[in-house]
């Protein structure tokens, strides 16, 4: 089943991969090249650079944006089609536990995300450091980054636990939310599959529902943390970190949550087309 799903998901990659790097590309030409043109120090012909430049990232993050979306309809519509569609017989025919069939579709399907994350951070990285080569200079670009980095670790981390710690953190808690917003989607498609009539849009309102519920508690979480965190300087860094572990724990509680329901609606609320 795994394997199958990486061949039938292998393309969506490539296309990811493609359209990246066609916007990479882009950004590159568009928001970097006119800066080496007029130069960003020169006020007079920095100001037109900077504009294309600001109008160009704006247009970048549509795109990302676009490439999210896309990705998850794609992988919760293809759920809903082979599991509870008429593909759905099939699949339901093959010798498989309900444990099996689930970690078939959810493992490759988190592998995609994952991938398509990482090229998005890759395209994201190239631009940020073409921007600022392009405008400062090389040595003054690997300069003014690092300054950057000095604030953010000054300002989030002041208690010495540092960017390296910092970094693995958000890396672990951006890997724990991936999974998590898999399970909610292909639990959207199992809850969208129990309704008689208009069971994607049913799909669709139940990941809206879901997703907002759960970013409701993550942001009264990061409200009280950051309360308790203002009230002294040096803790706004553990406040940060606590905060990030809280949101780990809720998504952890939600893949576990997503899988039992999804486990007891294929083996008891199974309802074909």
């Amino acid at each position: 089943m795994i394997k199958y799903e990486f061949k039938q998901m292998s393309h969506v990659l490539l296309v990811a991969f493609i359209a990246l790097f066609c916007v990479t590309l882009i950004g590159l030409l568009i928001g970097v090249l006119p800066i080496l043109i007029f130069g960003g120090e020169n006020l007079e012909t920095g100001i037109w650079s900077i504009f294309v430049a600001s109008i160009s990232f704006l247009a970048y993050v549509f795109i990302l944006m676009v490439i999210a979306i896309g990705m998850n309809i794609f992988i919760g519509y293809r759920f809903y089609k082979s599991m509870y569609s008429s593909t759905g017989y099939l699949t339901h025919t093959l010798p498989l536990s309900t444990n099996e069939l689930i970690l078939g579709k959810t493992i490759p399907a988190i592998a995609v995300q994952i991938s398509v994350d990482l090229m998005v951070i890759i395209s994201a990285v190239i631009i940020f450091l073409g921007y600022y080569v392009a405008k400062d200079g090389f040595d003054n670009a690997i300069y003014n980054i690092s300054s950057l980095l000095q604030i953010f670790e000054g300002r989030y981390f002041y208690t010495g636990f540092g960017i390296v710690l910092a970094v693995t953190m958000f890396g672990i808690s951006a890997v724990i939310q991936t999974v998590s917003v898999t399970f909610i989607l292909l639990l959207a498609a199992s809850i969208g599959q129990l309704f008689n009539s208009h069971r994607i849009l049913m799909g669709v309102v139940s990941f809206i529902v879901i997703d907002r519920i759960i970013a409701a508690v993550e942001w009264v979480i990061n409200m009280i943390v950051t309360e308790v965190a203002k009230a002294n300087y040096y803790s706004r860094g553990t406040g940060v970190i606590i905060n990030l572990i809280f949101i780990a724990i809720i998504n952890i509680g939600v893949i576990i949550i997503s899988y039992v329901l999804n486990y007891y609606i294929i083996s008891k609320k199974l309802n074909l087309e």
